[in-house]
């Protein structure tokens, strides 16, 4: 126990903690800002200021004095609750209350990337714009100086607060100005490009309207939960979710997306814990490493939870999830988010989660194996019809007995291939793919018997000949065996027709 009078010491590196070394992506501080402005909305949605789908956020950038600015058009702060708000660290009055910032950290995420970080607002009834500012020279020259700097009397060197009469202001908003953002290698932070295609992840969007199974996913989400969403524009663009009908797997290749699959994942309640929808593709292979709706993701709040991976281990092995698209929204108040919203903080509840959807992920594993299976055997079919072209043009005229007796090894040889290929494709329930099978087989036969009627029988010495066309094969002379079979049969252009079989 604390003796009387004994005094708590705070330094300055704890507001390093919670802000400049909280996060290690840098775009990460405009997740924070959509996610403050997220509530703000929905704030003023519940108190009638704003219809379900009147919330905006705008981003937009000042190239001339690299300032970055995020507004909404949200319930804002009122004057008796801004002072408290703006300073409290690690506090938040929206703690017990279903928001999706509680910690009274993520605003201040941006503190190290910018000269100045400035909090104005405004509510309804409020005559003053009340403004905060925030020296981010200051905090970090605190943070250099030798020996401990108590927190209190950084915040009274760094922080100001004032109120202003409005003017030309909305009635109601909330905005916040990250001016002389400093400039990273990439200078991401101020590519309004780079910054849509992260926010089009993690923010609460609507889907493109060419998506075609956007009004199809909303309507299953909204049976089950409110679902906000908000209008937001970066640098004048309107931003969407990033979900596509047609996925690029590489250059040039495509998979489509064929059906939606719609999962819900009860609680030990009773409850439903999570509601998903997963896109079924081709299953060409893992999509391209930068396309942003790659892998099963997770929202709360209708706000990414960690980036593309998180539910990779409920997969039997992680590289699946790359294959995969969908998402999955938690509603049950045990799977929150942790301070760096990066992953859920530990729990049974999180546990369940993914021992409840491990089947999903053993299921879409086998589909990709499966697909993956099929298109060996296309392939491969592909290979003996392509050999059967071969074959057929240079029997055209060769007639020899040595001829004959190397297209009835060919045939042998691909027989064997078609006959373990039918079995395959029966095994894969595809019944194009045995129907190709049938007719490439039907197509040797033909081929076999109109040519077997232009060639005696082969004689022994012939089928020696081929019996040492094969023992060089096999060691590998195929140079040799191009002059032995043009000396003997003048079958010299099927060299590659030799090594094909």
């Amino acid at each position: 126990m604390l003796e009387q009078g004994s005094m708590v010491f705070v330094g300055s590196d704890v507001l390093e903690i919670m802000s400049i070394a909280m996060y290690a992506e840098p775009l990460v501080i405009y997740r924070e800002l959509i996610q403050n402005s997220a509530d703000g909305i929905e704030r003023a949605t519940r108190s009638g200021l704003l219809a379900s789908n009147q919330g905006a956020v705008s981003v937009t950038f000042d190239p001339l004095s690299r300032t970055v600015t995020v507004l909404d058009n949200g319930y804002g702060l009122p004057d008796d609750e801004f002072d408290h708000q703006m300073l409290a660290l690690g506090a938040s009055s929206k703690r017990t209350e279903s928001y999706r910032g509680f910690r009274g950290i993520g605003r201040l995420a941006g503190l190290g990337h910018c000269r100045k970080l400035v909090f104005r607002s405004r509510a309804k009834a409020d005559r003053y714009v009340s403004e905060a500012s925030w020296d981010g020279l200051k905090v970090r020259d605190a943070m250099l100086r030798p020996g401990i700097v108590a927190l209190d009397h950084v915040m009274k060197e760094a922080v100001s607060i004032a109120r202003v009469p409005a003017s030309d202001e909305p009635e109601h908003f909330f905005e916040v100005r990250l001016e002389g953002v400093r400039r990273l290698p990439d200078d991401r932070l101020f590519d309004s490009h780079k910054v849509a295609n992260y926010l089009s992840q993690v923010a609460p969007v609507a889907f493109s309207r060419s998506f075609s199974l956007a009004d199809r996913i909303k309507s299953e989400l909204l049976r089950r939960t409110p679902l906000l969403e908000v209008r937001l524009t970066v640098g004048g663009r309107d931003v969407f979710k990033p979900y596509e009908d047609a996925i690029e797997v590489r250059k040039g290749r495509f998979s489509s997306i064929r059906d939606v699959q719609f999962v819900e994942v009860p609680s030990t309640d009773d409850q439903v814990a999570a509601f998903g929808w997963i896109a079924h593709t081709d299953y060409l292979g893992a999509l391209r490493h930068n396309y942003p709706g790659r892998g099963l993701r997770v929202r709360s709040g209708n706000l990414q939870v960690g980036e593309d991976d998180l539910l990779a281990r409920a997969f039997p092995e992680e590289r699946f999830n790359a294959w995969s698209i969908g998402e999955f929204h938690v509603f049950d108040a045990r799977l929150r988010p942790n301070a760096r919203r990066d992953a859920f903080e530990p729990s049974v509840a999180v546990d369940d989660l993914f021992n409840q959807l491990a089947p999903y992920g053993n299921a879409i594993a086998k589909r990709c194996r499966l697909e993956s299976k099929k298109r060996q055997v296309a392939k491969r079919l592909e290979s003996v019809n392509s050999s059967l072209d071969d074959l057929e043009k240079h029997l055209r005229r060769n007639r020899s007995t040595l001829a004959n007796a190397v297209r009835q090894y060919i045939y042998e040889q691909l027989a064997s291939q078609l006959g373990e290929l039918q079995s395959l494709s029966r095994a894969l329930l595809d019944d194009a793919a045995a129907e190709v099978v049938l007719k490439t087989e039907h197509r040797m036969k033909q081929l076999l018997r109109r040519k077997s009627k232009e060639s005696r029988r082969p004689s022994q010495r012939d089928l020696g000949q081929l019996d040492a066309v094969r023992w060089l094969y096999s060691s590998g002379q195929e140079a040799l065996i191009g002059r032995i079979v043009a000396d003997l049969t003048r079958f010299g252009a099927n060299r590659k027709l030799i090594k094909d079989s």
